[in-house]
């Protein structure tokens, strides 16, 4: 193990960093390739900022992206517990924090990050030639959860209260009963997964070791033929949706959102925010907004050496 990483283990021991970030997490989804991470200090050697990154190959160079089944990366904050700390002080903390870790980074083809939400501020990366292009997630505090059932319309709640009379919301204890769900459900809407099932299976186990996971499922109170599942994962205080996967048959159209209900109920009565970790894709978007979350941006920031690189991946739509 590098210095960095025991330093960063320690790091973390300390402070509440997201569960994405967490070198036991890492471990489990930065294969094949593996994980390292940056970490700024101040003049007295207190860590100031740190950024993890999943280093592999694409088309045989190296790059660094975003491991499977992680919604976010890159940069992460200390900041010095000043209460009173000006603005501008904030802003030159943030840039001068930054600016060291991007120093760090190891040389490149490809680079690309989903920054946490939390982060807001990329002006050091855009200075030093990266790109950012900007993404949402739906985000629910624990007290509006309670609410959903008034924020989804008329002829949903209908078609959901409906569907409870024939189908059971039940915990699932093996991932392996929902091997495949995911993989059908991703390829029905069009999207290309590189990740495959042993990465989930690890990152899985590594999660129900901490008691930090729960897959959730629908099914026919007649029939145990799972028709959908839910993978969440969570800390103490937020919940995050890692995927979901559906094989309704005719006549099921609404149990997606029952799906997304139930689970979100399930977490509130565990006290826990939850973050959809939302899709880009326009019809999955449309089911995610319908519980009245709020729409939260977050950065993907990205930089391909040379530009002739880039250009050869537009035109294969690899970008």
């Amino acid at each position: 193990m590098s210095d960095s990483r025991s330093l960063y283990e320690a790091i973390c021991a300390r402070h509440q960093l997201p569960i994405q970030f967490q070198p036991w997490w890492l471990d489990a989804v930065c294969t094949p390739g593996n994980w390292d991470v940056c970490i700024a200090t101040d003049r007295g050697g207190n860590p100031t900022g740190v950024l993890p990154y999943y280093l592999t190959k694409r088309f045989g160079m190296r790059a660094i992206v975003q491991p499977p089944f992680t919604a976010y990366s890159g940069p992460w904050l200390l900041y010095p517990d000043e209460p009173q700390m000006k603005r501008p002080a904030v802003y030159s903390f943030e840039t001068k924090t930054l600016t060291n870790l991007i120093r760090q980074l190891p040389k490149c083809a490809v680079y690309r990050q989903c920054f946490h939400p939390a982060v807001s501020n990329w002006y050091p990366f855009y200075w030093k030639g990266y790109r950012q292009t900007t993404r949402y997630t739906y985000i629910f505090e624990n007290e509006f959860i309670a609410e959903n059932d008034n924020v989804l319309g008329s002829t949903i709640r209908k078609k959901i209260k409906r569907n409870k009379q024939i189908v059971i919301f039940f915990e699932i204890d093996d991932p392996r009963e929902i091997s495949g769900l995911y993989r059908r459900s991703t390829a029905r809407l069009g999207i290309s997964i590189d990740h495959d099932e042993p990465v989930f299976h690890r990152l899985f186990a590594a999660l129900k070791q901490r008691e930090q996971s729960v897959l959730l499922g629908l099914r026919e109170a007649d029939n145990p033929t799972i028709l959908a599942a839910m993978a969440i994962a969570y800390d103490r205080h937020q919940a995050s949706f890692l995927w979901s996967g559906n094989a309704f048959p005719p006549g099921f159209k609404y149990l997606n959102y029952m799906l997304f209900a139930e689970c979100l109920r399930w977490c509130a009565d565990r006290g826990l925010a939850v973050d959809l970790e939302g899709s880009m894709h326009e019809g999955m978007e449309r089911v995610l907004r319908s519980f009245g979350g709020t729409r939260t941006p977050y950065f993907q920031v990205s930089k391909i050496r040379p530009r002739i690189l880039e250009a050869g991946l537009v035109l294969l739509g690899k970008t």
